[in-house]
């Protein structure tokens, strides 16, 4: 017998028996009636008993480790992929609701707030559209884009800010919104996550201000001067602004100052545009033009005027403040048109002697009869004790108009068709203006002038004579300055002889003095020249003046910058003072020699637009004003 058949016998075999060799074994069978497997491999599996591979263990090890494997993936999935970042925080600061142009500041705050640094930080911010960023030369340049700083490694628990110094431009109301999102990479990671954040900010008011200097009602056909006034009462400047006018179909221009920029494209009942550049805080910039309406009497014209920017490329036009103005247009048979000095718009000074006059003409065929003109002058600003009223005009107390009727003026007793005339007046502007609050400035004279008659003839019944008339100038500020130089009544303490001596040295303190009435003046300095002999010793008050010596060119600077309206007036003056000294020669003996030379004032009157000039004579010496100084301590003395 073979070996596997001994082998098989020994273990299904049906009796026990001992194998050669090997001691006699006590075996244990199943009870009787149990079918004996007598060869391999021919039992099977029993209904709904598993069967089970043996598994080693290098085999369940492996296994294990994938299961911890698919386990971890999944948790840092839900941990860094699908839960909300915890590593970082962002938010961003600021006011909600600011002014349209203002320049303001963003803070954008950012902190770490896990236990390890993060990596290759970058800042992503994301301004809206019509914002302009500042740059750290202080220039404003519109924002194209994301803007992206380099953060670099934030570590744990470290916080940073970033400022945004920005102008945001709209409508009133518009809500202008700002995202940032800091994008970072956790240490000993591969992938880069973000944190992001939102703010709303509301453009709470536009200080933008339109105006409009036309009749309200005029002729048709009449020839129309129209002025169209904005301003800015913004704290920052208003760059590469545009005007646009709407006008109705039968509105026709004749001339415009500045020249309409889209002069070529113009189309009946569309538009008219003008580039008007910068407006700088409290500036005026106008648009002057003639035009006629084309419409019948009675209708009622509009024209509408907005303040924005406008892409010459696509023809995008965003306003940001607009004003309407309606015209009606009568049937009037007389044309009626005043002005001062022969202007329609201008600038008086006060002082000045202004010549007004008033020409009427009849475009009827009809003669009218006994026809009055009547004027009111709204100018708190003349001196009416001047007043003077020309061919046959009285003044009315209880109306505070002018008035020429038939029974002073000859000509108007009856106006044939096509007649004309001129009536006149003249009257001085007070050489300074009454200041009594923050309201007396920007001041102004203007004219209204209608025509009245108690018989109007039956063909030109239902109709008024004519529109009123209408005619604004505006008035300049006035400024003074004034200098004096002392020595013991300075708030700088002087040294030195008084008199002065021959060869000693003697200093005196120079004080200088502004007021300014009724507009606001921009860019106020003053300078003079020191005399070759004379020192400056670098002495100013009060301390922090814009007062600088130039030695190059001898010249003592104040930059006074903006200077406001009532300024010495209902406010205190702006006085600064600084120091020199002399050496008196031989040569000055007796005499007062000069401290300074001849000292100018120049300004910008931004109401009036034009420049201010002053010039006041050198200081020398001599002291009048300091209380304390005799007048024998004026000059040299050996």
């Amino acid at each position: 017998m073979g070996k596997l058949e001994e082998l098989e016998e020994s273990l299904y075999g049906r009796e026990d028996r001992a194998p050669a060799g090997r001691g006699r074994k006590q075996m244990s069978f199943p009870a009787s009636g149990r079918m004996l497997r007598t060869s391999w491999n021919t039992e099977k599996p029993r209904a709904g008993v598993p069967f089970t591979m043996p598994i080693s263990k290098v085999t369940a090890m492996v296994m294990l480790a994938g299961a911890l494997f698919i386990v971890g993936a999944g948790v840092f999935a839900f941990v860094y992929l699908g839960s909300e970042r915890r590593e970082a925080k962002i938010e961003i600061g600021g006011r909600d609701r600011v002014e349209g142009g203002e320049l303001v500041t963003i803070p954008i705050i950012f902190r770490n707030v896990s236990g390890d640094a993060l990596e290759e930080s970058d800042l992503v911010v994301t301004f809206p559209q019509e914002s302009f960023l500042q740059d750290g030369a202080g220039q404003l340049t519109r924002v194209t884009g994301r803007v992206v700083r380099r953060i670099g490694t934030l570590a744990a628990g470290e916080e940073r800010q970033e400022q945004f110094t920005m102008q945001f431009f709209g409508r009133e109301e518009d809500e202008k919104s700002i995202k940032a999102s800091l994008v970072y990479r956790p240490v000993g990671l591969r992938a880069r996550f973000s944190s992001e954040a939102e703010k709303t900010v509301t453009i709470a008011r536009v200080p933008l201000a339109i105006s409009w200097d036309i009749p309200e009602t005029i002729a048709p056909g009449q020839e129309v001067p129209i002025t169209i006034r904005f301003n800015s009462q913004a704290r920052a400047t208003f760059e590469d602004l545009w005007l646009l006018l709407e006008y109705p179909s039968g509105f026709t221009f004749i001339e415009a100052t500045p020249t309409v920029s889209n002069a070529d494209d113009r189309q009946p009942s569309a538009d008219a545009r003008w580039s008007v550049g910068t407006l700088m805080p409290g500036e005026e910039k106008k648009i002057s033009l003639k035009a006629t309406f084309g419409a019948v009497g009675g209708d009622v014209q509009s024209l509408r005027a907005g303040l924005g920017t406008f892409n010459e490329l696509t023809k995008e036009w965003k306003v940001w403040q607009e004003s309407t103005r309606e015209v009606r247009l009568s049937s009037s048979p007389f044309f009626l048109e005043g002005a001062i000095g022969g202007q329609r718009e201008g600038v008086v000074k006060p002082g000045d002697f202004v010549s007004m006059t008033v020409q009427y003409r009849n475009r009827s065929t009809v003669a009218v009869k006994n026809i009055s003109v009547r004027l009111a002058l709204e100018a708190e600003v003349l001196d009416v004790s001047s007043l003077t009223i020309g061919d046959g005009g009285v003044f009315d107390f209880a109306t505070k108009n002018i008035v020429w009727g038939p029974g002073g003026t000859q000509a108007l007793r009856e106006v044939a068709p096509g007649q004309e005339g001129t009536l006149h007046l003249q009257a001085r502007v007070r050489p300074r203006p009454v200041v009594s609050t923050s309201a007396d400035k920007n001041l102004t004279i203007r004219m209204r002038t209608r025509i009245e008659t108690p018989s109007i003839p039956d063909e030109l019944k239902g109709s008024a004579l004519s529109p009123e008339d209408s005619v604004t100038f505006k008035v300049a500020t006035v400024v003074l300055i004034a200098g004096r130089s002392v020595f013991r009544t300075s708030p700088i303490s002087n040294t030195g002889p008084l008199p002065p001596k021959v060869g000693e040295k003697t200093t005196y303190t120079i004080v200088w003095e502004v007021r300014n009435f009724t507009n606001d003046v921009e860019g106020g300095e003053m300078t003079a020249s020191l005399p070759p002999n004379v020192r400056w010793e670098n002495a100013v008050s009060p301390s922090g003046t814009d007062m600088r010596f130039d030695t190059a060119s001898g010249e003592v600077r104040w930059r006074m910058g903006r200077i406001a309206a009532g300024t010495g007036v209902l406010t205190p003056a702006r006085v600064a003072a600084f120091q020199v000294s002399i050496i008196p020669s031989q040569l000055d003996l007796g005499r007062s020699p000069a401290l300074t030379g001849d000292t100018h004032f120049t300004g910008r009157d931004m109401f009036a637009g034009e420049d201010v000039r002053l010039d006041m004579q050198g200081l020398n010496t001599q002291m009048p004003e300091d209380p304390l100084v005799k007048g024998e301590e004026w000059t040299v003395k050996q």
